[in-house]
């Protein structure tokens, strides 16, 4: 019998849930002369909405008033994807009591009295519709879709106040921006000497590591350094990786005064400063500048070659990545991430 009872219980509230209408619509004017629309204004563009049901001389509701509005202020003032109203239920209270209330205890969320449309909005609320009305202040919260969570409260202020954010929570309502589903990303390339790079000079291209065939030509189809990923544009990879390249030629600009200058560097006449310059004379690969790499310059500059053995006419460096010129692409949705980048022309000590 017991358990019968139990199923019947259930049974019962599980009809009056699926039996419950969905939030009346309603429009008020507030204290400032602003007109709301539950629906076309809030509900419609994925707001959740709070109806605090109060009157201005409600003690309980003086009382809780800091309370309510810091949880206010916690889901974003009404910037986001919820609102709050301050409704009152009595016909003593005009939107001049109401603003006059709200000046008192610092509230600034939406508020109206009777003249701005309250007691109409709040009908069905206080008649039975949503369940027994037992006075204020009255929590209800109502989803975009219009599901109404009707009388939300704990025990005490405190209890009430993590109800209401697990009732809002619920929703689906975040308080802020939704972050945005990619990240956003500022490529800066200069040379060895600190000057920009021209995009109509360089390649940079959204490979992956484990499939050779996926390449995307970042500044063809977007048409700058800065780019999103994923987008429309550059689909998500696997395991996507940065590479850059150069279209121009090994050899061009190369001459007998990088010779010496590497040669000198090389017998600690005049060693070179900047490691990147000294690895631009490094053609061979080697992890060193030897003599044997003048040697493979040379003969690009008496084109006897067209070539170097193991590198391209430029290399791209990536900072913070000791001989990286393959770079994983770090991923944090909704942020944007600087990468600095530095093109050396291999075999040019000049510049």
């Amino acid at each position: 019998m017991k358990k019968f009872t139990i199923l019947f219980a259930f049974l019962i509230i599980s009809l009056n849930i699926w039996a419950q209408p969905p939030a009346p619509d309603f429009t008020i004017t507030d204290t400032n002369g602003n007109e709301h629309q539950l629906y076309a204004d809030h509900l419609d563009q994925g707001q959740t909405v709070l109806i605090k049901v109060f009157f201005t001389v409600c003690p309980p509701c003086i009382s809780a008033a800091p309370h309510i509005e810091e949880l206010y202020q916690d889901w974003g003032a009404g910037q986001y994807d919820v609102e709050f109203f301050e409704l009152s239920n009595k016909g003593f209270d005009s939107n001049a009591d109401v603003l006059s209330y709200q000046i008192a205890h610092g509230q600034t969320y939406p508020a109206a009295g009777n003249d701005g449309g309250s007691i109409a909005a709040l009908t069905e609320y206080t008649n039975g519709t949503f369940g027994q009305f037992f006075g204020t202040p009255t929590y209800i919260v109502i989803s975009p879709n219009g599901d109404v969570n009707y009388d939300v409260s704990g025990f005490g202020i405190e209890a009430t106040i993590d109800s209401l954010n697990a009732a809002i929570s619920a929703t689906g309502a975040t308080g802020g921006p939704a972050t945005p589903d990619f990240t956003s990303y500022d490529v800066n390339i200069k040379d060895v000497y600190g000057q920009s790079i021209s995009p109509s000079e360089t390649k940079m291209y959204l490979r992956s590591s484990s499939d050779a065939s996926v390449n995307y030509d970042i500044l063809n189809l977007v048409g700058s350094y800065s780019f999103d990923y994923p987008s429309d544009l550059l689909p998500e990879v696997e395991n996507p990786i940065l590479q850059f390249e150069n279209q121009q030629e090994v050899g061009e600009s190369l001459s007998a005064l990088d010779l010496l200058k590497y040669q000198k560097h090389i017998l600690n006449i005049e060693p070179i400063n900047s490691s990147l310059i000294v690895q631009s004379g490094d053609v061979n690969h080697s992890g060193s500048l030897s003599a044997l790499d003048l040697s493979l310059i040379n003969k690009v500059i008496l084109n006897i070659d067209n070539s170097f053995p193991n590198r391209d006419a430029w290399e791209f460096f990536i900072e913070n990545c000791a001989n990286c010129q393959t770079y994983a692409l770090p991923i944090s949705l909704g942020s944007t991430i600087d990468i600095s980048v530095t093109g050396v022309r291999m075999g040019d000590a000049n510049y």
